[in-house]
């Protein structure tokens, strides 16, 4: 087990951590082939709507943002992503840079994640304004591309419990989508479960979109980071802007955290509808994040 000391470094993500909740032909489809619904995008929020956000969010208003974000106030900086976005390696960097301020408990299950962190409406709301307005903050945004994140989880919460255990326990992520009809049976294979996910009218569970989630649009980003093999090198720069001592990195981690991109190619190979699909379900990651909708280089490699 992890130990108290913030130096200690649960270097590899734990069994338990993979089931756990804590874009056709030649022209490649963009957020605009998608019906995007740009006069509800959480990027078209007017100033006078955002400025009451601001002033009432976890408040009066409740947002995703509330419990989804993670604040370093000794450190003057804030964090949010989504599940599958490599959590355990944001989340593992954040509390080294903490130095000391997290605690791992004893015998905890799922490591780092487990920490004493301090949510946004874990603040009051003169700390949450302040948050807001302050000019000397770092907010992070750590997103992921969206094929690349909804396939990984598709393995790791659907086709491994599917495979690997006898029933959906409660505590897998996936057990959240029993109660709209999922089942193995049914939605095992990718292309069943992406016409599951499209029948859900709620943006809900681990796979919920990763900006509204994090309520992009909205809450002050600075820095917006995308999560791939070469996130390391990105949080090295992030440390030098906070000024802080930049922890050794994660390899084992990352390595697991990395989609096996010939699999990822395989299961997509001849289907490129079904990548549209998948960015369709996610529209509102395309308008807020429209790098994260790229899939020029990926429409190309599936059609050979």
């Amino acid at each position: 087990h992890p130990s108290t000391s913030s130096k200690s470094r649960n270097t590899q993500v734990p069994k338990e951590e993979q089931n756990k909740d804590s874009t056709l032909q030649k022209q490649v489809p963009s957020s605009q082939d998608h019906d995007v619904d740009k006069e509800n995008g959480q990027n078209q929020i007017t100033p006078e709507e955002l400025a009451e956000w601001k002033v009432n969010v976890c408040g009066s208003i409740k947002d995703n943002i509330c419990r989804a974000l993670f604040v370093l106030p000794k450190k003057k900086v804030s964090f949010c992503s989504a599940a599958e976005v490599y959590t355990t390696t944001t989340k593992q960097y954040f509390f080294d840079i903490a130095e000391g301020s997290l605690v791992i408990p004893e015998g905890a299950k799922f490591g780092v994640h487990e920490a004493n962190w301090k949510r946004f409406d874990d603040l009051d709301d003169a700390a949450r304004k302040f948050i807001l307005k302050s000019e000397d903050w770092t907010h992070v945004f750590v997103w992921k591309h969206v094929v690349e994140r909804f396939v990984s989880g598709y393995l790791n919460k659907v086709v491994d419990v599917c495979e690997n255990s006898d029933s959906i326990k409660p505590h897998f992520a996936i057990s959240h989508y029993v109660q709209y009809g999922f089942s193995c049976e049914e939605h095992k294979d990718l292309d069943t479960f992406v016409g599951f996910m499209e029948t859900l009218e709620e943006d809900v569970g681990h796979f919920r979109a990763q900006s509204t989630l994090c309520s992009v649009g909205k809450y002050p980003f600075t820095d917006k980071i995308k999560a791939d093999e070469d996130i390391d090198s990105k949080l090295e720069v992030l440390s030098r802007k906070l000024g802080v001592e930049h922890p050794p990195a994660l390899d084992e981690t990352i390595a697991h955290e990395t989609i096996d991109k010939d699999k990822m190619i395989g299961l997509l190979r001849g289907k490129p509808e079904l990548v549209t699909r998948i960015l369709k379900i996610f529209d509102m990651d395309c308008a807020n994040i429209p790098e994260a909708c790229d899939v020029e280089e990926l429409m190309s490699e599936i059609r050979t």
